[in-house]
């Protein structure tokens, strides 16, 4: 089981901008910063590799701020920021590839901690 903690990633809608002019899409200054915290949070972690071709059952528990000052839910889209997250793993863990997910779960926590828990399992 890999298991390990990374910081929130962005969502999808800050990771990328579009250049109009040629219409391909780059990366934000704020996703790159974000990649780099990941790399750096990582280092200090058990690194892993995924050996053989077999499903991944991946599990993201996000600790984040659920409420406003004022108590009111705050909107944050797990969706959006899934894709970065699945991403990264893919760039700096061998055999993790999002292609071979066949169950995800994703799920918040209410908390200041701003990082996300992740949980991979072979089947």
């Amino acid at each position: 089981m890999i298991t390990m903690t990374l910081p929130l990633p962005p969502s999808v809608n800050q990771c990328y901008g579009t250049d109009f002019n040629t219409r391909r899409r780059f990366k934000t200054a704020k996703y790159k910063e974000w990649e780099e915290e990941a790399a750096i949070s990582y280092l200090g972690q058990k690194k892993y590799k995924i050996t053989g071709d077999r499903w991944l059952i991946v599990k993201y528990l996000f600790y984040m701020p659920l409420y406003t000052k004022k108590g009111k839910i705050k909107k944050n889209d797990l969706c959006n920021r899934e894709k970065a997250l699945s991403d990264w793993i893919g760039g700096h863990v061998t055999g993790f590839e999002d292609s071979k997910i066949l169950e995800i779960c994703m799920e918040k926590i209410n908390s200041e901690r701003n990082e996300v828990e992740v949980f991979v399992k072979e089947c």
